[in-house]
């Protein structure tokens, strides 16, 4: 059974929330995966979180929400902390859930956000079949449905193989703290054309303002 890592960082600062039944991972992401997901995969979720986060350093809520996520056939969750992280680098973030998973054995990994709605059924099967005829070596995507009407394309989402953690040894360009790390990995592999998506199979951000606040200077 092809197993597959979700790599997520999540936060909830600056958020009027109480329990993880208010957050964006549990109201959007959590809810539109459940909806659509095929439990012929098998799943883990890895979710990088601040010791400090105001709901997931409540013991009482992580425990509930795994309680809730592994209740589901095919699924559970790892907790990673985000410590040594430099607040707001969103890509080293990624990068630790990427080298955990990978070393977790995952044969695939979905980078996603918290509050990214999955909006369509049999996104598994065309990710893993186009990687496929990759041999591995590539990306491949949803259709970003809230960047339908942009003038520039990008993935802010993306799916690879372990490929590419054996040829990087990251996910992102550690160099890039947050914001364009999508433009670098759409380049990467759009020059090369190993870069894959059917409008067939959307996502939709719908968290509202940014939550990690992009470098300056």
């Amino acid at each position: 059974m092809p197993k597959i890592g979700i790599l997520i960082p999540s936060t909830n600062r600056g958020m009027n929330f109480e329990t993880y039944k208010d957050t964006h991972f549990y109201n959007i992401f959590l809810d539109t995966f459940f909806k659509t997901y095929n439990n012929k995969f098998q799943f883990t979720i890895y979710l990088v979180v601040d010791d400090d986060d105001p709901i997931y350093s409540k013991k009482e809520d992580r425990c509930a929400l795994r309680e809730f996520i592994e209740s589901h056939i095919n699924i559970n969750i790892v907790f990673i902390s985000s410590k040594g992280i430099e607040k707001g680098h969103v890509t080293a973030m990624w990068n630790k859930a990427f080298r955990i998973a990978y070393d977790d054995h995952c044969d695939y990994f979905y980078q996603i956000g918290d509050d990214v709605m999955i909006m369509d059924k049999g996104w598994e099967d065309y990710f893993v079949s186009e990687l496929k005829k990759m041999n591995g070596v590539g990306l491949v995507a949803p259709f970003d449905y809230g960047r339908r009407q942009a003038l520039k394309f990008i993935f802010t989402q993306s799916f690879v193989s372990r490929k590419h953690y054996e040829i990087f040894g990251f996910y992102f360009n550690p160099r890039i703290k947050n914001w364009f790390c999508d433009d670098w990995i759409t380049n990467l592999y759009g020059k090369c054309s190993r870069s894959k998506y059917d409008p067939k199979f959307r996502i939709h951000n719908k968290g509202g303002p940014p939550r990690y606040v992009p470098p300056r200077g």
